[in-house]
C-alpha cells in the first residue's frame, strides 16, 4: 500500500544519508534532538519478542513490548506479565522500566 512505500522510501533514504539534521526532516521544520547510535539484536519465541539494545556511549538496554496475547490486559496486568517474564531470565537488571534513552544520553554527565 501508499503507507508502506513511504515508509520504505524513508528508510532508504535515512540509510544513505545521516539521519540527524536530514532535509527530508529539517525541510518541515523539524530540527534534530537527539542523535545516538545503537545496535539492536532480536530474539524471538512465538509472539514474543527481546531486544537487546547496545547504545554507543550510553550502555546496553533490554526492550520487550506487549504482544497480542496481552493488550487487552489493563497497564498494570500487562506490567506485570512483562516484568515477570524479564525477570525469569536470571539477568541482573536494575528496577527502571521506563524507556527514556534519549534523556539519558543528554543527562549522562550530570
Amino acid at each position: 500500500n501508499h503507507l508502506q512505500q513511504c515508509i520504505i522510501y524513508i528508510f532508504l533514504y535515512l540509510t544513505k544519508h545521516h539521519i540527524c539534521n536530514a532535509p527530508i526532516f529539517t525541510n518541515i521544520g523539524m530540527t534534530c534532538w537527539c542523535d545516538y547510535i545503537n545496535e539492536n539484536i532480536v530474539y524471538k519465541k512465538g509472539e514474543i519478542a527481546l531486544t537487546i539494545q547496545n547504545i554507543k556511549n550510553l550502555g546496553v538496554f533490554l526492550e520487550i513490548e506487549e504482544y497480542p496475547s496481552i493488550e487487552n490486559l489493563s497497564n498494570k496486568d500487562k506490567f506485570e506479565v512483562l516484568s515477570n517474564l524479564v525477570n525469569s531470565l536470571g539477568l541482573n537488571l536494575n528496577d527502571d522500566y521506563s524507556a527514556k534513552k534519549p534523556y539519558l544520553l543528554l543527562n549522562r554527565g550530570e
